[in-house]
Protein backbone atom coordinates (compact mmCIF):
# COMPACT_ATOMS: atom_id res chain seq x y z
CA UNK A 1 0.00 0.00 0.00
CA UNK A 2 1.19 3.19 -0.76
CA UNK A 3 -0.15 6.73 0.50
CA UNK A 4 1.06 10.42 0.01
CA UNK A 5 1.51 13.20 1.88
CA UNK A 6 0.48 17.23 1.79
CA UNK A 7 2.40 18.16 4.67
CA UNK A 8 5.21 20.49 3.92
CA UNK A 9 8.58 19.88 4.28
CA UNK A 10 11.00 21.13 7.42
CA UNK A 11 12.71 23.54 4.72
CA UNK A 12 9.03 24.84 3.99
CA UNK A 13 8.51 25.50 7.38
CA UNK A 14 11.21 28.07 7.59
CA UNK A 15 10.67 30.02 4.76
CA UNK A 16 10.34 28.57 1.65
CA UNK A 17 13.76 29.17 1.01
CA UNK A 18 16.58 27.62 0.77
CA UNK A 19 20.50 27.23 -0.80
CA UNK A 20 22.19 24.76 -2.14
CA UNK A 21 25.95 25.28 -2.65
CA UNK A 22 27.94 23.07 -4.97
CA UNK A 23 31.58 22.73 -6.26
CA UNK A 24 31.58 21.36 -9.75
CA UNK A 25 35.31 19.84 -10.31
CA UNK A 26 37.31 20.26 -13.30
CA UNK A 27 39.43 17.33 -14.44
CA UNK A 28 42.67 17.75 -16.67
CA UNK A 29 45.62 15.13 -16.56
CA UNK A 30 48.58 16.27 -18.08
CA UNK A 31 51.44 13.54 -19.38
CA UNK A 32 54.85 16.19 -19.76
CA UNK A 33 58.03 14.13 -20.94
CA UNK A 34 61.61 16.02 -20.70
CA UNK A 35 64.21 14.64 -23.02
CA UNK A 36 67.61 14.61 -22.00
CA UNK A 37 67.40 15.87 -18.45
CA UNK A 38 71.20 16.27 -18.18
CA UNK A 39 71.03 19.08 -20.05
CA UNK A 40 68.45 20.89 -18.44
CA UNK A 41 70.49 20.62 -15.02
CA UNK A 42 72.64 23.54 -15.90
CA UNK A 43 72.71 25.74 -12.54
CA UNK A 44 69.82 28.09 -12.21
CA UNK A 45 68.06 26.71 -15.19
CA UNK A 46 64.12 26.19 -14.57
CA UNK A 47 61.67 24.64 -17.39
CA UNK A 48 57.88 25.64 -17.91
CA UNK A 49 55.46 23.58 -19.67
CA UNK A 50 53.06 24.47 -22.55
CA UNK A 51 50.36 25.73 -21.01
CA UNK A 52 46.93 23.34 -21.17
CA UNK A 53 43.58 23.45 -20.26
CA UNK A 54 41.00 20.73 -19.38
CA UNK A 55 39.58 20.85 -23.28
CA UNK A 56 40.18 23.51 -26.21
CA UNK A 57 36.84 25.85 -24.79
CA UNK A 58 38.29 25.79 -21.35
CA UNK A 59 39.30 29.32 -20.17
CA UNK A 60 41.47 28.13 -16.89
CA UNK A 61 44.64 27.78 -17.83
CA UNK A 62 47.63 25.74 -16.48
CA UNK A 63 51.59 25.65 -16.82
CA UNK A 64 54.15 23.10 -15.17
CA UNK A 65 57.16 24.15 -13.58
CA UNK A 66 60.43 22.08 -12.95
CA UNK A 67 63.77 23.46 -11.44
CA UNK A 68 65.94 20.76 -12.39
CA UNK A 69 68.45 21.42 -8.92
CA UNK A 70 65.79 22.39 -6.89
CA UNK A 71 64.37 25.69 -5.47
CA UNK A 72 67.28 26.81 -3.16
CA UNK A 73 71.48 27.01 -4.05
CA UNK A 74 71.46 23.93 -0.98
CA UNK A 75 69.50 21.76 -3.18
CA UNK A 76 71.83 21.43 -6.69
CA UNK A 77 73.12 18.52 -5.86
CA UNK A 78 70.15 16.24 -5.25
CA UNK A 79 66.30 17.80 -5.06
CA UNK A 80 64.20 18.27 -7.91
CA UNK A 81 61.45 20.85 -7.44
CA UNK A 82 57.92 20.76 -9.54
CA UNK A 83 55.08 23.22 -9.34
CA UNK A 84 51.20 23.73 -11.05
CA UNK A 85 50.72 27.09 -11.81
CA UNK A 86 47.68 29.02 -12.40
CA UNK A 87 48.67 30.60 -15.95
CA UNK A 88 47.87 34.72 -16.47
CA UNK A 89 45.99 33.86 -18.94
CA UNK A 90 42.79 32.17 -17.45
CA UNK A 91 39.68 33.84 -17.70
CA UNK A 92 39.20 33.58 -14.04
CA UNK A 93 40.84 35.44 -11.28
CA UNK A 94 40.62 32.61 -8.48
CA UNK A 95 40.47 28.77 -8.73
CA UNK A 96 40.45 26.45 -5.75
CA UNK A 97 42.56 23.56 -7.10
CA UNK A 98 44.72 20.51 -6.02
CA UNK A 99 47.00 18.17 -7.94
CA UNK A 100 48.02 14.17 -7.78
CA UNK A 101 51.89 13.91 -9.21
CA UNK A 102 53.60 10.73 -10.54
CA UNK A 103 56.04 9.56 -12.81
CA UNK A 104 56.91 6.90 -15.12
CA UNK A 105 59.27 4.05 -14.04
CA UNK A 106 61.51 1.88 -16.17
CA UNK A 107 58.90 -0.69 -15.81
CA UNK A 108 56.36 1.34 -17.60
CA UNK A 109 54.78 1.84 -13.95
CA UNK A 110 52.98 5.22 -13.16
CA UNK A 111 54.62 5.87 -9.64
CA UNK A 112 52.33 8.26 -7.19
CA UNK A 113 55.24 11.13 -6.20
CA UNK A 114 52.75 13.54 -4.28
CA UNK A 115 48.81 13.96 -3.46
CA UNK A 116 48.08 17.46 -2.67
CA UNK A 117 45.61 19.12 -0.91
CA UNK A 118 43.51 22.17 -2.23
CA UNK A 119 44.58 25.47 -2.38
CA UNK A 120 43.38 28.97 -3.46
CA UNK A 121 45.24 30.08 -6.78
CA UNK A 122 45.43 33.45 -7.23
CA UNK A 123 45.86 34.44 -10.54
CA UNK A 124 47.96 38.17 -10.07
CA UNK A 125 48.94 36.94 -6.54
CA UNK A 126 51.72 35.55 -4.68
CA UNK A 127 49.76 31.98 -4.93
CA UNK A 128 49.51 31.29 -8.38
CA UNK A 129 51.22 28.25 -8.09
CA UNK A 130 51.67 25.49 -5.56
CA UNK A 131 53.94 22.59 -5.26
CA UNK A 132 56.72 20.56 -3.51
CA UNK A 133 60.23 21.65 -3.20
CA UNK A 134 61.60 18.30 -2.30
CA UNK A 135 59.75 17.01 -5.47
CA UNK A 136 62.40 14.42 -5.82
CA UNK A 137 65.72 13.36 -4.88
CA UNK A 138 68.65 12.58 -7.63
CA UNK A 139 69.31 9.60 -6.28
CA UNK A 140 70.37 6.37 -7.29
CA UNK A 141 66.74 5.28 -8.03
CA UNK A 142 66.06 8.53 -10.12
CA UNK A 143 69.31 8.18 -12.16
CA UNK A 144 68.41 3.96 -12.70
CA UNK A 145 64.62 3.70 -12.45
CA UNK A 146 62.81 7.02 -12.76
CA UNK A 147 65.17 8.29 -15.78
CA UNK A 148 64.77 6.23 -18.86
CA UNK A 149 66.90 6.81 -21.60
CA UNK A 150 67.51 10.35 -20.61
CA UNK A 151 63.74 10.93 -20.31
CA UNK A 152 61.79 11.72 -17.14
CA UNK A 153 58.13 11.75 -18.00
CA UNK A 154 55.57 13.13 -15.07
CA UNK A 155 52.00 13.11 -14.81
CA UNK A 156 50.06 15.73 -13.15
CA UNK A 157 46.37 15.10 -12.33
CA UNK A 158 44.64 18.16 -11.56
CA UNK A 159 41.15 18.86 -9.94
CA UNK A 160 39.71 22.55 -9.96
CA UNK A 161 36.66 24.66 -8.94
CA UNK A 162 36.38 28.42 -9.81
CA UNK A 163 34.49 31.22 -7.42
CA UNK A 164 31.53 30.84 -9.98
CA UNK A 165 31.67 27.33 -9.73
CA UNK A 166 31.13 27.09 -6.42
CA UNK A 167 28.14 28.61 -5.38
CA UNK A 168 24.42 27.73 -7.19
CA UNK A 169 21.98 29.21 -5.26
CA UNK A 170 18.00 28.51 -5.74
CA UNK A 171 14.37 29.28 -4.58
CA UNK A 172 13.24 25.76 -2.50
CA UNK A 173 9.87 24.93 -4.30
CA UNK A 174 7.25 22.78 -2.14
CA UNK A 175 6.76 19.65 -3.52
CA UNK A 176 4.84 16.20 -2.50
CA UNK A 177 7.30 13.78 -0.63
CA UNK A 178 6.84 10.28 -0.60
CA UNK A 179 6.78 8.93 2.86
CA UNK A 180 9.46 6.39 2.50
CA UNK A 181 12.21 7.81 0.60
CA UNK A 182 15.90 7.18 0.67
CA UNK A 183 17.15 10.37 0.66
CA UNK A 184 21.12 9.83 1.87
CA UNK A 185 22.08 10.44 5.48
CA UNK A 186 23.91 13.75 4.95
CA UNK A 187 24.20 14.10 9.11
CA UNK A 188 27.45 12.15 9.75
CA UNK A 189 29.55 15.41 10.54
CA UNK A 190 26.83 15.98 12.92
CA UNK A 191 26.20 13.35 14.69
CA UNK A 192 29.97 12.59 15.08
CA UNK A 193 30.24 15.85 16.66
CA UNK A 194 27.05 15.10 19.22
CA UNK A 195 29.19 11.74 19.58
CA UNK A 196 32.39 13.64 20.68
CA UNK A 197 30.13 16.28 23.01
CA UNK A 198 28.34 14.28 24.79
CA UNK A 199 31.12 11.48 25.30
CA UNK A 200 28.34 8.32 24.78
CA UNK A 201 30.60 5.23 24.74
CA UNK A 202 34.14 6.85 25.40
CA UNK A 203 36.26 3.99 25.91
CA UNK A 204 39.31 6.30 26.32
CA UNK A 205 40.49 9.09 27.98
CA UNK A 206 43.05 11.80 26.96
CA UNK A 207 44.53 13.62 29.91
CA UNK A 208 45.92 17.47 28.64
CA UNK A 209 46.86 19.79 31.50
CA UNK A 210 44.93 17.93 34.26
CA UNK A 211 41.68 17.64 32.46
CA UNK A 212 40.34 14.70 31.40
CA UNK A 213 38.76 14.43 27.61
CA UNK A 214 36.83 11.20 27.00
CA UNK A 215 37.34 9.98 23.04
CA UNK A 216 36.36 7.02 21.56
CA UNK A 217 39.41 4.65 20.12
CA UNK A 218 38.05 3.26 17.33
CA UNK A 219 37.99 7.17 15.77
CA UNK A 220 41.27 8.12 17.52
CA UNK A 221 42.75 5.52 15.40
CA UNK A 222 41.03 5.86 12.33
CA UNK A 223 42.12 9.52 11.56
CA UNK A 224 45.51 9.41 13.14
CA UNK A 225 48.40 6.43 12.40
CA UNK A 226 49.77 7.00 15.67
CA UNK A 227 46.73 6.36 17.34
CA UNK A 228 45.95 3.44 15.60
CA UNK A 229 49.79 2.30 16.53
CA UNK A 230 48.84 2.91 20.59
CA UNK A 231 45.56 0.88 20.52
CA UNK A 232 46.63 -2.05 17.95
CA UNK A 233 49.10 -3.71 20.43
CA UNK A 234 48.05 -5.27 23.42
CA UNK A 235 51.04 -4.34 25.39
CA UNK A 236 50.73 -0.52 25.03
CA UNK A 237 50.44 1.36 27.86
CA UNK A 238 47.91 3.68 26.79
CA UNK A 239 45.92 0.76 25.48
CA UNK A 240 45.89 -1.08 28.90
CA UNK A 241 44.87 1.85 30.72
CA UNK A 242 42.43 3.70 28.22
CA UNK A 243 44.28 7.11 29.29
CA UNK A 244 46.75 8.38 27.21
CA UNK A 245 48.65 11.49 28.74
CA UNK A 246 49.60 14.06 26.43
CA UNK A 247 52.24 16.64 28.13
CA UNK A 248 53.15 18.76 25.05
CA UNK A 249 49.29 20.03 24.37
CA UNK A 250 47.73 22.57 25.75
CA UNK A 251 43.46 22.83 26.98
CA UNK A 252 43.79 25.78 24.82
CA UNK A 253 43.90 23.88 21.52
CA UNK A 254 42.93 20.11 22.71
CA UNK A 255 38.93 20.57 21.90
CA UNK A 256 39.70 22.01 18.47
CA UNK A 257 42.22 18.93 18.16
CA UNK A 258 39.50 16.68 18.71
CA UNK A 259 36.58 18.58 16.94
CA UNK A 260 38.72 17.94 13.92
CA UNK A 261 39.31 14.45 13.81
CA UNK A 262 35.26 13.90 15.14
CA UNK A 263 34.45 16.34 11.92
CA UNK A 264 37.35 17.34 9.95
CA UNK A 265 36.04 21.02 11.14
CA UNK A 266 37.80 23.81 12.80
CA UNK A 267 37.69 27.52 13.33
CA UNK A 268 39.57 30.30 14.96
CA UNK A 269 42.96 29.57 13.43
CA UNK A 270 44.61 32.41 14.25
CA UNK A 271 45.85 32.44 17.85
CA UNK A 272 46.11 28.40 17.48
CA UNK A 273 47.98 27.42 14.84
CA UNK A 274 50.92 27.39 16.18
CA UNK A 275 50.37 24.52 18.75
CA UNK A 276 47.78 22.81 15.89
CA UNK A 277 50.67 22.44 13.58
CA UNK A 278 52.92 20.77 16.22
CA UNK A 279 49.61 18.43 17.12
CA UNK A 280 49.20 17.90 13.79
CA UNK A 281 52.38 16.84 13.27
CA UNK A 282 52.79 14.55 15.99
CA UNK A 283 49.89 12.39 15.46
CA UNK A 284 50.28 12.42 11.43
CA UNK A 285 47.04 14.83 10.72
CA UNK A 286 48.40 15.91 7.29
CA UNK A 287 45.17 17.58 6.36
CA UNK A 288 45.07 19.94 9.52
CA UNK A 289 48.57 20.80 9.32
CA UNK A 290 48.61 21.85 5.84
CA UNK A 291 45.58 24.38 7.21
CA UNK A 292 47.72 25.52 9.97
CA UNK A 293 50.60 25.92 7.74
CA UNK A 294 48.83 28.03 5.23
CA UNK A 295 47.04 30.22 8.24
CA UNK A 296 50.79 30.65 9.26
CA UNK A 297 51.53 31.88 6.09
CA UNK A 298 48.60 34.24 5.68
CA UNK A 299 49.95 35.86 8.92
CA UNK A 300 53.61 36.32 7.99
CA UNK A 301 55.12 39.26 8.42
CA UNK A 302 58.38 40.74 9.06
CA UNK A 303 58.51 40.46 13.08
CA UNK A 304 57.08 36.83 12.79
CA UNK A 305 59.26 35.26 10.22
CA UNK A 306 61.95 34.20 11.65
CA UNK A 307 59.34 32.33 14.21
CA UNK A 308 56.99 30.66 11.51
CA UNK A 309 60.42 29.65 9.27
CA UNK A 310 62.00 27.74 12.60
CA UNK A 311 58.23 26.22 12.90
CA UNK A 312 58.15 24.88 9.41
CA UNK A 313 61.65 23.40 9.99
CA UNK A 314 60.65 21.83 12.71
CA UNK A 315 57.40 20.24 11.58
CA UNK A 316 59.16 19.24 8.11
CA UNK A 317 56.54 21.50 5.92
CA UNK A 318 58.50 22.26 3.10
CA UNK A 319 55.70 24.27 1.28
CA UNK A 320 55.76 26.91 3.96
CA UNK A 321 59.45 26.67 4.98
CA UNK A 322 60.32 27.24 0.90
CA UNK A 323 57.98 30.34 1.03
CA UNK A 324 59.04 31.75 4.28
CA UNK A 325 62.44 31.62 2.92
CA UNK A 326 61.60 33.96 0.08
CA UNK A 327 59.85 35.87 1.98
CA UNK A 328 62.97 36.41 4.35
CA UNK A 329 65.28 37.13 1.25
CA UNK A 330 62.99 39.58 -0.23
CA UNK A 331 62.88 41.47 3.25
CA UNK A 332 66.21 40.46 4.82
CA UNK A 333 67.46 44.09 5.68
CA UNK A 334 64.42 44.52 8.33
CA UNK A 335 64.27 40.90 9.11
CA UNK A 336 67.45 40.57 10.18
CA UNK A 337 67.19 43.31 12.61
CA UNK A 338 64.30 41.71 14.64
CA UNK A 339 64.14 40.23 18.09
CA UNK A 340 62.86 37.28 16.87
CA UNK A 341 65.17 36.31 14.12
CA UNK A 342 68.07 36.60 16.69
CA UNK A 343 66.54 34.94 19.30
CA UNK A 344 64.36 31.99 17.54
CA UNK A 345 67.56 31.47 14.60
CA UNK A 346 70.41 32.74 15.98
CA UNK A 347 72.21 29.38 17.22
CA UNK A 348 70.01 27.24 14.32
CA UNK A 349 72.97 27.23 12.08
CA UNK A 350 71.82 24.85 9.07
CA UNK A 351 68.85 27.09 8.88
CA UNK A 352 70.35 30.15 9.32
CA UNK A 353 72.90 28.80 6.13
CA UNK A 354 69.55 27.98 4.35
CA UNK A 355 68.55 31.35 4.27
CA UNK A 356 72.22 32.89 3.40
CA UNK A 357 72.39 30.63 0.31
CA UNK A 358 69.13 31.61 -0.68
CA UNK A 359 70.07 35.30 -0.23
CA UNK A 360 73.54 34.53 -2.13
CA UNK A 361 71.92 33.01 -4.90
CA UNK A 362 69.21 36.00 -5.04
CA UNK A 363 71.97 38.85 -5.37
CA UNK A 364 74.09 36.60 -7.55
CA UNK A 365 70.91 36.65 -9.91
CA UNK A 366 70.89 40.48 -9.41
CA UNK A 367 74.44 40.86 -10.41
CA UNK A 368 73.92 38.30 -13.29
CA UNK A 369 71.33 40.68 -14.44
CA UNK A 370 72.75 44.17 -13.60
CA UNK A 371 76.04 43.02 -15.76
Amino acid sequence: MSSTSNKCSAVCALGKKSCNTQARIHEVSYVWTINNFEFHEAEGSFLHSPEFSADSNDQIKWVLLLKPNGDLISDTKDTISFYVEFSLNSAAEKVYAKHNSFVWDSQHKKISISKGVVHEYLRKDKFRSWGRRAFLKKDDNFRNNLLINGQLTIICDIYFSTVLDAISNTSHECKTALPYSNAPDDDLLENLGQLLEHRDLADVVLSVGGQDYPAHKTILAARSPVFAAMFKHDTMKENVQNRIEIEDMNVEVIGDFLKYIYTGKYENLRNKAQDLLAASDKYQLNGLKMVCAEELYRTLSVENAAKILALADMHCVEELKSEVINFIVSESTEVFETESWKKKLGSNFPLVNEVCLALAQRLNKSQKKTD
